[in-house]
Order: C-alpha cells, then structure tokens, then sequence
C-alpha cells in the first residue's frame, strides 16, 4: 500500500489533494464575484418616481446584492423580495458605491438609511429594519432625499 511503503508519497498525495480542494474553492468564489449575472426586472412607484428595479429572490443573490458592481444607472436600484415578514439585517460588504437601503412592509416604507458607506470584506456595521418587512430597495445614496421618499410613503411593485 501507497502509506506503508513510502509515507512520503501519502503526504505528498494528501497535500496535493487539499491545494487542489482549496483552488477550486477560490476559483468557485472568484466566480460567483464576477461573473455577470442576469436578474429579472421589473419597476417600483413611490412618490410619483418610476424607479427600474432588479428582483432578488434566491439566497446567493441576496448575499451578493449590488457587491463588486461600481455603480447603478441614476433611476435603477435592486429589490430584494422575501417570502415573509420578518426584521431584515444588511450590510455594505464589497461595495464600490454608497447606498440607501429602503425597509417595506407590505409595500409601505418603515425605515431609510440614507448615504451608507462602502464597507470591505469584513463590514462592522448592520443595518436593520428594526421592524417586520418583507422587501428591501437598495438606491443610489441620496436618492431619497432627493425624490422626497420619506417613511410612510407607499410602494407599488409592477412586474
């Protein structure tokens, strides 16, 4: 047997097994970073503005969010749908640009943190709707104040 004659080449097979493991993990995560994703989309309506949204539904794609993008289009931003109620935690990790997260409840804002910024890989800061919401917008920072989008405020979603 390969271990029993030589214990050198066991070692040296094991080694090479976990640097190969480790290498297709990372090249899996370089992967899921960059590659470009196509999302549905559709349009959000709060305070007479039509903003383009893109839909997020599954779990990769609520942890990647806007993450390695350098910017939005001024009237565009993501919408992340939950299958229920609940508090929502986010944080800026990986991000390029600053945001405005926007809480929703049953397509009524509870909350906006305007002008967040970037954090890197390891982000210190939450955010939470502090709250029961079911849907999170992400926009560009500033944009609500910008277009008066307080909370309150009334959200139609149209797919």
């Amino acid at each position: 047997m390969l271990w029993t004659k030589s214990p050198n080449k066991f070692w040296l097979v094991i080694t090479a097994v976990i640097l190969l493991m480790v290498g297709i993990v990372f090249i899996s995560i370089l992967n899921f970073y960059s590659s470009p994703r196509i999302l549905p989309t559709a349009t959000v309506s709060v305070q007479e503005k039509t903003i383009k949204v893109e839909l997020v539904a599954t779990a990769a794609d609520m942890y990647r969010g806007l993450s390695g993008r350098s910017s939005l289009c001024p009237d565009c931003g993501m919408l992340f749908n939950f299958p229920n109620s609940g508090e929502r935690k986010f944080v800026m990790r990986d991000m390029k640009f600053p945001l405005d997260i926007v809480f929703i409840s049953n397509g009524r804002i509870i909350k906006i943190d305007d002008n967040l910024a970037p954090a890197g890989d390891r982000p210190e800061i939450i955010y939470s709707s502090e709250g029961e919401a079911n849907q999170v917008l992400e926009l560009n920072a500033g944009y609500t104040t910008q277009n008066n989008i307080n909370v309150g405020d009334f959200v139609s979603f149209n797919p």
